[in-house]
């Protein structure tokens, strides 16, 4: 009998503050503008920046005639990139409200830094009430990774996705759960079928998409180690459909090494020769012959195959990554469920952002001079292994090009590091 999850939001959100403006000045001993990031309008001029101060998150922002040119969230702030001659900025946010047409008080000036504190009078509410039950009544609950005692549960959860699982016995199944700020729905009936159960905890399935090889041309005229742009051959092969999971790495190795905890995470603070050990472990469990992929063989799935390939996994345009990848500007301080973001165009999630993600080939900044055309696999020896794919914590958008290389030491444990599978078709 499939296992039924009754999750029911309850929406108690307090009445809407409004936002205002504490101050507003102008920051002539702040370069930022002009020296460490600075970004230029459609006429070629240094954009200045607004630098939004505010203990709340969730802002979104809209200009005059003249626009915006980037918005960028960081600690306890927001930059607004405007053009010279702006005039006016009106804010929004879900719970706060809308400020519209706030008007400078000050001339607008290229290359130059401003300072604009918000204040409220009043705190939001961060979550909403959720009540939790199940068929049969009485199964473990974990929350992200976190135990929360049997169902039925009634809690809050804050805003945004969540891991929920549920387990009797050997069986146990999640799901990754949104909770929005306002509007949505408020009751949800989550049926999971027994396909979706994971029977056997010690199964470790993963799914792994077929890729057609063929010819690509490998690296870009971006980086030096990039050069030169070559010809490469790929066989057919399989490559993991998404990034290993914590769930998946406990299932062969009886612990789980990440600084972020959740069954659907990616597994973290796994070195290269650490995950060695994992495949090894996976073989012998499962029969197969499951590897690291080449970096010739992730650049080629990473970009799309042998046709219609994108810059990034799954897009050409720069402004589109957050709809692919989770990076600096949208990870909100963590790791993300494996998944949730849109695929390439193969059908592979995650291959931009979210953890970088090892490969089998020793590293040489070089390599591409004398690298065969056909399947190369790396030099013979070196002293760091190649990295691909960038990660929640990278904030800029050239590493996660499908190209960008990287590399570390094979001991290396970070929480931003870590696997996907392949094997040979």
């Amino acid at each position: 009998m499939p296992l039924l999850l009754f999750l029911l939001l309850n929406n108690t959100l307090l009445a809407q503050p409004k936002i205002s403006v504490k101050s507003f000045e102008r920051k002539d001993n702040d370069s930022t503008a002009r020296l460490f990031s600075p970004k230029k309008d459609q006429n070629g001029d240094i954009c200045a920046i607004i630098k939004v101060v505010s203990n709340q998150t969730g802002f979104t922002w809209e200009s005059d005639g003249l626009g915006i040119v980037a918005a960028e969230p960081k600690t306890g702030e927001y930059w607004i990139y405007v053009p010279f001659g702006a005039k006016l900025l009106t804010i929004q946010h879900p719970q706060l409200g809308i400020l519209r047409d706030y008007m400078f008080p000050l001339p607008i000036e290229k290359a130059t830094v401003y300072m604009l504190e918000l204040t409220t009078d009043e705190t939001i509410v961060n979550s909403r009430s959720v009540t939790i039950n199940s068929e049969p009544e009485g199964l473990e609950l974990a929350i992200d990774g976190k135990p929360f005692g049997q169902t039925p549960y009634v809690g809050n959860l804050s805003f945004g996705n969540h891991n929920l699982r549920l387990q009797q016995g050997e069986k146990r199944v999640w799901k990754i759960v949104y909770i929005s700020q306002i509007g949505g729905q408020t009751s949800f009936n989550l049926s999971f079928s027994e396909q979706s159960l994971d029977k056997n905890v010690n199964d470790a399935s993963i799914e792994m998409v077929a890729i057609k090889g063929g010819t690509f041309q490998m690296g870009s005229n971006g980086n030096d180690d990039e050069k030169p742009i070559h010809t490469v051959m790929i066989s057919d092969f399989y490559i993991g459909k998404t990034e290993v999971t914590q769930a998946q790495w406990i299932a062969i190795m009886g612990s789980n090494p990440s600084y972020f905890k959740g069954d659907n995470l990616p597994v973290e603070q796994v070195s290269w020769d650490d995950v060695q050990v994992f495949i090894d472990k996976l073989n012998a469990k499962t029969g197969k012959t499951y590897r690291l992929p080449t970096e010739a063989e992730w650049e080629y799935a990473a970009g799309g195959g042998e046709n219609n390939r994108t810059v990034f996994a799954g897009t050409n345009d720069e402004s589109n990554l957050g709809n692919y990848a989770w990076w600096g500007k949208n990870n909100n301080g963590t790791t993300h469920a494996v998944g949730t973001k849109k695929p390439n165009q193969l059908g592979i999630y995650d291959m931009s952002g979210n953890v970088w993600e090892w490969c089998s080939d020793w590293y040489s900044a070089d390599y591409y001079l004398n690298s065969p055309e056909n399947n190369p696999k790396g030099p013979a020896s070196g002293s760091s292994r190649v990295m691909r794919g960038g990660s929640w914590l990278s904030m800029y958008e050239f590493s996660f090009r499908a190209s960008s290389r990287s590399s570390n030491v094979p001991g290396l444990r970070y929480y931003n590091a870590s696997l996907r599978v392949a094997k040979d078709l």
